[in-house]
């Protein structure tokens, strides 16, 4: 017990019903529900009432990401899978949540699927910079930096050998069409 007043700063005790509660908007921010998730893991804690739980439901499962690449001559595809356990949110929703500056994201079932701050690192440029349709990604040939990150996530050895061929020929490309671009000055 004294280890969970320690836990968040906010965190307060209700003495006649022997519980300890936090503001929804405080287990939301900064990832503070994941660090308190894998500290109970630790001390072999189990959580319960998760489906009680009717304002805030939080869905308990670390978004799992896949992503495949395909590219064309000006243009690469990133189509996109985000699950939370079972649960699968349309990479639309994921936009319109990093839009309004959310690190959440409703789920099909009412939950609430965290999106970690090591996510957001990882794939918010993407999403921005990126044309969606459905769950696929368009970008530009300029924006085939934003691929950098996703290139050391892919497994295929000759997938990923085109991509740095494709990147390499579209780097050319560019520096070429400044250079054109230059003789005119």
């Amino acid at each position: 017990m004294e280890l969970l007043k320690t836990l968040h700063t906010d965190i307060q005790f209700n003495k006649k019903d022997n519980f300890f509660y936090l503001p929804g908007t405080v287990v939301l921010a900064n990832n503070w529900f994941y660090r308190f998730t894998e500290l109970l893991h630790e001390w072999n804690v189990e959580l319960l009432g998760f489906e009680g739980l009717k304002n805030l439901r939080v869905n308990v499962h670390k978004p799992e990401t896949q992503v495949q690449v395909s590219s064309g001559i000006d243009w690469f595809d990133a189509s996109v899978e985000l699950k939370f356990g079972e649960q699968v949110v349309s990479i639309i929703e994921v936009k319109k949540a990093l839009a309004q500056r959310q690190n959440f994201v409703k789920l099909g079932d009412g939950s609430i699927g965290l999106l970690p701050e090591e996510w957001l690192r990882k794939y918010s440029l993407l999403l921005k910079m990126g044309e969606t349709k459905g769950n696929k990604i368009r970008l530009k040939k300029y924006h085939f930096s934003v691929l950098d990150e996703l290139l050391s996530e892919i497994d295929e050895d000759d997938l990923q050998k085109d991509l740095e061929i494709k990147k390499g020929k579209l780097e050319n490309i560019l520096t070429n069409d400044f250079s054109l671009i230059g003789c005119y000055f």
